[in-house]
C-alpha cells in the first residue's frame, strides 16, 4: 500500500501467518466479546442519537431481524453537508479527531480493475467516512466529536 494512498493496493498480496501474540489477543478479546461489542452498539447508538438532525450525513441503519455489531460507524456525507467528504477528514484531523475513508472499490484497484463500472460502489466509497469507534471511547468524547460535526455544519 503506497504511503501516500491510503488503502489503495497496486498488487494482491497474502499473509496467512498469525503470530502466538495475535493468537493470544485473539483469545482474550473473544473472553469479553459481548461487552465489547455492547459498547460498540451504544457508541453507535450515541452517534445516531447526536447526529440525527444534521443535514447531509447519512447514519447506519439496522434492519429488522439483524443485530450490527457496529465494527465502525460508517456514515456518508452527501452535498447538504458544506464539506466534501475528504474536507471533512482534513477538518476533523485538525481538531484532532481521526477518521477513515471508505476502502476503495475492489473493481477500482490495479489487480482487480474491471471494465464493468459498479457506480453505487464508486458513490458510497466518496461519500463514505468512519468515524471514531472504539469501545475505549468515552461518551463525552463521542459527545465532543458530534459537537465538532455541528459546528462544520454551520
Amino acid at each position: 500500500m503506497p504511503p501516500e494512498r491510503r488503502y489503495w493496493h497496486d498488487e494482491i498480496g497474502f499473509n496467512y501467518r498469525m503470530t502466538n501474540l495475535q493468537a493470544a489477543v485473539g483469545v482474550a478479546q473473544m473472553e469479553q466479546i459481548d461487552a465489547l461489542i455492547r459498547r460498540k452498539r451504544e457508541i453507535a447508538h450515541l452517534y445516531t442519537s447526536l447526529l440525527a438532525d444534521v443535514p447531509g450525513i447519512t447514519l447506519p441503519v439496522e434492519r429488522p431481524g439483524t443485530t450490527n455489531v457496529f465494527w465502525m460507524v460508517s456514515v456518508l456525507v452527501d452535498d447538504r453537508f458544506p464539506l466534501t467528504r475528504d474536507e471533512l477528514v482534513v477538518a476533523l484531523r485538525q481538531q484532532g479527531i481521526d477518521s477513515r475513508p471508505f476502502f476503495h472499490p475492489l473493481d477500482t484497484l490495479p489487480p482487480f480493475h474491471s471494465a464493468d463500472p459498479c457506480p453505487v460502489a464508486v458513490r458510497l466509497s466518496r461519500q463514505g467516512i468512519n468515524l471514531p469507534s472504539s469501545p475505549r471511547l468515552s461518551d463525552d468524547q463521542v459527545a465532543y466529536i458530534c459537537a465538532t460535526l455541528r459546528r462544520l455544519v454551520r
